[in-house]
């Protein structure tokens, strides 16, 4: 992000840090001072470029310049910025978590691991009883001689 050269009536000779793109759309060509803000026509050089990168934010899809620009999106979207590491995420993360196990007890399981382990036990139910029903649809049609059992079929379903 550079810093560009600017003669100013105030004295000064340096600009705000700005991106090539925002001096474009947002000040028409033009940089602000750093001491007085009053809007000047650019030197052809740059004073120095900064060693700034830009934030980006994958959950929102969007880059931003600076913090400043973060903020000011915040605002406007109603949302907010927070760290992995930060008491309000980890307070966010604990309602969620609070949440999920109320309306899993709320279907009938004790826990989250009790549903998952009821779940796979009912998907299991599921296919043996998909697979018996194939298995009677082929001795109806071939004659009963010889049926098997879902696991002598099949073999063991996990």
């Amino acid at each position: 992000m550079p810093v560009w050269r600017i003669k100013c009536e105030c004295g000064s000779d340096t600009s705000t840090r700005l991106t090539f793109k925002k001096r474009e759309e947002e000040y028409g060509g033009l940089v602000p001072c750093v001491s007085c803000d009053d809007l000047n026509n650019p030197l052809p050089a740059i004073r120095a470029v900064t060693g700034c990168k830009e934030i980006s934010i994958k959950q929102v899809g969007q880059n931003f310049a600076n913090a400043a620009e973060l903020d000011r999106y915040c605002e406007e979207n109603d949302c907010e910025a927070v760290a992995p590491n930060s008491k309000r995420w980890q307070d966010l993360k604990d309602q969620a978590r609070q949440g999920h196990m109320e309306q899993v007890k709320a279907e009938g399981y004790r826990d989250i691991d009790d549903k998952r382990n009821k779940r796979k036990q009912q998907k299991v139910d599921r296919v043996r009883a998909n697979q018996q029903k194939t298995i009677d649809k082929y001795h109806d049609n071939h004659g009963s001689s010889g049926k098997k059992t879902v696991e002598q079929a099949y073999g063991s379903v996990k």
